[in-house]
């Protein structure tokens, strides 16, 4: 590592580029924090020369730069600046801004001099002109923007280009690229400056002349050049621990593309064709995931190095896993290669979420969602992008999947090693040569309360008799009785929305006042599980109706007393007899609620037989084998 101090304008008085890494954040400096103290030591220093006082350099702090060895004898010499980007850029802007203004009172000398210190000479002697004549190569998401204003050659062709827009009825403009508002808040101090001289252009050029000196002599920086010893992501890492935090992402990110830079992939190409899928606001929306917040590329992230390694990762450790991964196994032939597999993952993982139309799996996606078993991404996304079965045999691995799923919800199975099971088969899937029945047989064998897959007479005991209005969500339980409906529906039954279905007992919970036991209206007092009464009497009829009371409040939420509604439905039902409910159940398009028409009664028993009849249709719908 060398250390060397510089003045400032020296930094770009060679040919030669500083090269943002694509790692590096977005230029984010602002006029408070930033541009305005810049300003302010820049006009104390001028103040002195013009006042014709001594003048000491002021540091502006260190620049830290990697050399890039270089491709061939014509390519201009590159740095990568690991740190200092935000204000080697703001520099460039001011030059630019300077210039511009010598430009416009035709200070041509000064401006041919000023712009040395933005663009290399001898063009015809680079390999790629586009890039190689600016001394400052940004990134992708500010390069356009930052070369525009560079090459302008005036303020109002910035203008022109990047013109302040005015929304009706607001009163502020919208804001405009940070690079542009850098450049004109530069440009308008200059004019400021500028106004004391009037018209008299030789006062305002001796004032410029001063300012580049300024610029040129009054303000220093510590370069400091990693050698081939040095590890320049951990010294990016530990620079950007002062600021805000970097995300696992963040870090991942830096991480691919340092190793990019170094073998000399050209990181254009790998930004373009797939980082940059990554940069618009879905990815940077946070979710929860248990107790942990994350951003969606931070989720991802970590599903896809845990699919790999078939272990789940520390949310805290991805970074640090991910490096010792792929130092370990050197799984990818480039990181092009790397990328590519990431970035079909993560297409996968937003279809997931997003569920576009179009996509065939979508609603498989959206039930997914329901069951709330993201834990299975990393084996869903396996069986969809990585293998190659055809989409047939894909849809029995998922109804297989669902299966095991539905059936464990129903038995009230524990999930809390769901995390590991699911990244475990998707291990052993990948070692499987064929893997069309494989992941059948691997639920099949599954052992013990977190991994096996209930057989019929196990989903059939719980789907009859497990209070399920309590053990499932109001979600999940109204999509088991939706898809139950589906598969009653023949192929000519109109489709219908059942997007604001609910769920609704055909019994009621208060069911006292409507609803007799063995023929006989029940006080609602003991309608409950408990009574206590000082009258013998009232106690002697509880004694004789107790079994009885609690039997039906244990039934009332078995899935044979639960159907589903439409919104409007269910309000109108509440607590009425069964008379009206079938009544008001005729008017359901639902082919659920023809069960009811023509029942002339509805008890305990009714409620039995026909949770017996729906577990027929479940049973097919989730089959095991």
């Amino acid at each position: 590592m060398q250390a060397n101090p510089r003045k400032l304008l020296d930094l770009f008085g060679n040919s030669l580029r500083y090269v943002v890494p694509i790692f590096q954040r977005h230029y984010v400096w602002s006029a408070e924090n930033h541009w305005t103290p810049l300003l302010e030591d820049i006009l104390e220093k001028l103040d002195l020369r013009l006042a014709q006082k001594r003048v000491t350099p002021h540091f502006l702090g260190a620049l830290i730069l990697d050399t890039v060895r270089k491709k061939s004898t014509k390519e201009v010499t590159r740095f990568l600046v690991i740190d200092g980007q935000q204000r080697i850029t703001t520099l460039q802007l001011l030059i630019a801004a300077v210039r511009d203004y010598a430009l416009l009172n035709k200070f041509a000398t000064l401006a041919h001099a000023l712009d040395r210190f933005l663009l290399n000479p001898d063009l015809d002697l680079m390999d790629d002109r586009e890039k190689e004549q600016f001394k400052l190569w940004p990134t992708q998401f500010n390069r356009k923007v930052f070369c525009d204003v560079i090459t302008a050659g005036s303020r109002q062709k910035v203008e022109d280009l990047y013109p302040v827009v005015r929304l009706p009825r607001k009163r502020k403009p919208e804001p405009r690229d940070r690079l542009v508002e850098a450049y004109v808040f530069f440009g308008d101090r200059i004019a400021e400056l500028s106004k004391p001289c009037g018209d008299d252009l030789e006062k305002k050029k001796g004032l410029l002349q001063e300012l580049y000196g300024v610029l040129k002599d009054d303000f220093a920086v510590v370069e400091i050049i990693l050698d081939e010893q040095d590890d320049s992501q951990e010294i990016f890492n530990s620079l950007n621990a002062r600021g805000a935090p970097l995300s696992q992402s963040d870090l991942l990110r830096s991480y691919v593309f340092m190793r990019a830079e170094k073998g000399q992939e050209d990181r254009d190409h790998l930004y373009d064709e797939y980082w940059s899928k990554f940069e618009d606001r879905f990815w940077d929306q946070w979710i929860r995931r248990g107790s942990v917040w994350s951003s969606h590329l931070d989720v991802v992230t970590r599903m896809f190095l845990s699919s790999r390694l078939g272990l789940p990762v520390d949310s805290r450790r991805v970074h640090i896993e991910y490096k010792n991964w792929i130092r370990d196994t050197s799984p990818f032939p480039s990181v092009e290669d790397e990328l590519r597999h990431f970035t079909r993952f993560g297409a996968r993982y937003r279809a997931l979420i997003e569920r576009p139309n179009g996509d065939p799996f979508a609603r498989f996606a959206e039930r997914l969602e329901v069951w709330d078993v993201s834990t299975a991404y990393p084996l869903v996304i396996y069986l969809l992008e990585e293998s190659a079965l055809p989409k047939d045999d894909v849809a029995k691995c998922l109804a297989d999947l669902e299966s095991f799923l539905v059936r464990r919800l129903v038995c009230g199975k524990d999930t809390k090693e769901y995390n590991k099971y699911f990244l475990e088969l998707t291990v052993s899937l990948r070692k499987t040569q064929v893997i069309g029945d494989a992941l059948r047989s691997l639920l099949l064998a599954g052992k013990g309360s977190t991994r096996e897959w209930p057989d019929d007479a196990e989903f059939a005991h719980h789907w009859r008799s497990g209070d399920l209005y309590r053990s499932l969500s109001s979600k999940q339980l109204a999509l088991v009785l939706k898809l139950v409906d589906e598969r009653l529906r023949s192929s000519k039954t109109e489709e219908v929305s059942t997007s604001t279905l609910s769920i609704e007992h055909v019994m009621p919970q208060d069911w006292a006042e409507n609803w007799p036991l063995d023929g006989e209206l029940v006080p609602k007092e003991m309608s409950g599980n408990w009574f206590v009464d000082s009258d013998a009497a009232k106690m002697a009829k509880w004694e004789k109706i107790k079994d009885r009371v609690g039997r039906r409040n244990e039934i009332i939420h078995t899935i044979g007393n639960l159907t589903i509604v439409t919104g409007p439905l269910n309000g109108a039902m509440h607590n009425d007899p069964f008379s009206k409910k079938q009544q008001a159940l005729k008017n359901s398009v639902l082919m659920l609620n023809r069960y009811f028409d023509g029942r002339e009664q509805w008890d305990e028993d009714a409620i039995d037989t026909r949770a017996e009849e729906l577990f027929v249709t479940a049973r097919q719908i989730w089959e095991r084998a």
